[in-house]
């Protein structure tokens, strides 16, 4: 049994890098479709961003869609994977506390809202890099391993 399991969790590692490139893959075409459609619904984003209490929401619009424009963009491509993760995380969390605060009452209502699980998710890109199969990898030192 013992080695068993062994070989299972040294054949998921050995995935790793196929794993991490899924990932990105996945949240950076949500991040550049959910940017994309702030910045084609501009005043009515602006309005929404008003209306819950977020500061000069124009400005805070075009900060929140370009991020996740960009980073959705830099994700895909593993570059920059570790510096974009955070101001990426930062953004969810913003959602979290404004948006989403009044969405759960317990700890697990919180896990299954989709601005935490980004957060948690671009937490462990920060984390772990882009892996092999990036841009960081050819560029970057920090992923040569």
């Amino acid at each position: 049994m013992k080695e068993s399991m062994k070989k299972i969790c040294d054949l998921l590692s050995s995935r790793k890098d196929d794993w991490l490139l899924l990932l990105r893959l996945i949240v950076g075409a949500v991040f550049i479709q959910a940017g994309w459609g702030k910045f084609m619904h501009f005043d009515s984003t602006v309005g929404y961003f008003g209306s819950i209490g977020i500061p000069f929401p124009a400005i805070n619009v075009l900060l929140a869609a370009g991020t996740e424009l960009v980073g959705g963009v830099l994700l895909i491509l593993g570059f920059m994977t570790q510096l974009i993760a955070l101001p990426l995380a930062f953004v969810m969390f913003i959602a979290l506390v404004t948006a989403h605060l009044h969405d759960f009452s317990s700890i697990v209502g919180l896990f299954e809202l989709k601005p935490f699980i980004y957060l948690v998710i671009f937490l462990l890109l920060s984390a772990t890099g882009a892996g092999k199969r990036s841009l960081d990898n050819k560029c970057c030192s920090t992923n040569k391993k």
